[in-house]
């Protein structure tokens, strides 16, 4: 494996495709939830499992705030060939649900980048400031555009896991809004339909609910790729597995451990 084709390897590259949408309901997840997910990459048919993942959802003593910390990094062996160390923070409300901070601190084979963002909802607007290497820190400001309440990626991936998605039809379509960098984009994703996932790592099989994502086009999409996520379909809503195409072949990301989910994870059967 490649050094340029372990530089496709982060946390964002699974988590981008997180929606925003614009119902809302109560908030259904438990103080200290932790999701744990392994990385793999495949170049043909075999996946090798090449970084962890680790996200973590904690109650501020604010009413109605939470704080969201993400780390992703490649594993000891390939630290050699493209070391990756991802560290990701939000802040997020939950009343409305919409973004109050972010944070990334990137190192990925010597690229390092640490970007920030603060939202001012009174006016609809972001303030941000990234520093790329060892550059200077270059601050900007955006306006939300016609309205719409982008959100970054982290607050995406709970509001989207809060929805209720009971009587889901195959076909659903749903738009969404979020700021990657300094730009706001929009893509949409599509409901496919139920369906039941094994996990080695769990020793099960989840009933699940399919999706569907648009990607954005950069240095790991071309912008024609989908990503396919499934969720169980129980109410923690718990991302079980991505799957997707990149430039060089095709990475995927399952669930391998979880804590403090708020009801018990629907599993059909164990694979014992």
């Amino acid at each position: 494996m490649t050094k340029k084709t372990l530089k496709k390897i982060s946390i964002c590259a699974f988590i981008v495709g997180m929606p925003l949408l614009v119902s809302a309901q109560t908030f259904q997840f438990s103080d200290r939830e932790k999701l744990s997910y392994v990385a793999s990459y495949s170049l043909g048919f075999i996946y090798t499992e090449v970084g962890d993942v680790t996200i973590q959802l904690e109650e501020l003593a604010a009413l109605g705030q939470y704080r969201v910390r993400g780390n992703g990094k490649t594993r000891k062996f390939y630290d050699k060939v493209f070391r990756v160390r991802d560290y990701y923070e939000t802040r997020f409300e939950v009343a409305p649900f919409r973004s109050l901070f972010f944070h990334r601190n990137i190192d990925e084979g010597g690229y390092r980048m640490k970007n920030t963002y603060h939202f001012n909802w009174a006016d609809k607007t972001v303030r941000g400031q990234m520093q790329q290497r060892q550059d200077s820190v270059k601050p900007y400001y955006l306006a939300m555009k016609n309205g719409r309440n982008y959100s970054d990626v982290f607050t995406c991936f709970y509001n989207f896991r809060n929805q209720n998605f009971t009587n889901i039809q195959n076909g659903k379509t749903f738009s969404f809004y979020f700021i990657l960098d300094n730009e706001f984009y929009s893509i949409q994703c599509v409901y496919i339909g139920k369906e039941v996932r094994r996990n080695k790592k769990l020793d099960a099989k989840i009933n699940c609910l399919k999706f569907s994502f648009e990607v954005v086009a950069g240095e790991v999409f071309t912008g024609k790729e989908k990503i396919t996520v499934w969720i169980s379909d129980d109410d923690n809503h718990v991302p079980v597995e991505f799957e997707f195409p990149i430039r060089i072949g095709r990475m995927r990301a399952y669930l391998q451990s979880y804590e403090n989910l708020q009801c018990p994870l629907n599993i059909l059967e164990t694979q014992k």
